[in-house]
């Protein structure tokens, strides 16, 4: 098989696999945009069917250019998981990118909520946006450190750090 037409071959299962991926999106997108979700979250969660089929096209375009390439990835894969905790790693990897995007989407949620919610009480808008930031902080701030235990990191640093930068903000806002 020729050079140019190998190349052809691999964008084509690039854009295919692409495709397939939209469609999948665009049902998956239309679904949850009828659920009580923000926009956000639903943007994000419908990246998510479109990796499958980009890892498989990924994964077969080596067996394009070489045929031989495939056995030889197989091999190299199948090592790699022998020597390595991969099951492990990759379990702590999706957990990670599920907390964070579930965490993100609650924390605007979450701020969302208390701006409308304070408006029922009649309170001046930079108070209710105000108070939105503060929860929206909170959220991302408990993120980070269930993140952090996930993989076993001291967050004696980081608390080190957020007590380092409460008092820097204490001081700027004091009045004299």
């Amino acid at each position: 098989m020729s050079v140019p037409l190998r190349i052809i071959l691999i964008v084509l299962t690039a854009v295919v696999a692409l495709g397939i991926g939209l469609i999948l999106r665009r049902l998956l997108v239309r679904r949850l945009q009828k659920t009580v979700l923000d926009e956000w979250l639903v943007q994000v969660i419908g990246i998510i069917p479109i990796l499958p089929p980009l890892i498989i096209a990924a994964f077969f375009a080596p067996a394009i250019w070489d045929n031989k390439l495939l056995a030889s990835e197989w091999i190299t894969i199948q090592s790699f998981l022998q020597s390595h905790d991969t099951l492990g790693f990759a379990g702590g990897f999706i957990e990670t990118v599920l907390i964070i995007v579930l965490g993100l989407g609650i924390a605007r949620t979450v701020m969302k909520f208390a701006v409308r919610g304070l408006g029922e009480s009649r309170i001046d808008i930079n108070i209710r946006t105000l108070m939105g930031r503060i929860f929206y902080i909170i959220t991302v701030i408990i993120v980070i450190f269930w993140v952090l235990s996930i993989w076993q990191i001291s967050i004696g640093l980081p608390v080190a750090l957020l007590g380092t930068l409460t008092v820097a903000f204490t001081f700027a806002v004091r009045t004299f």
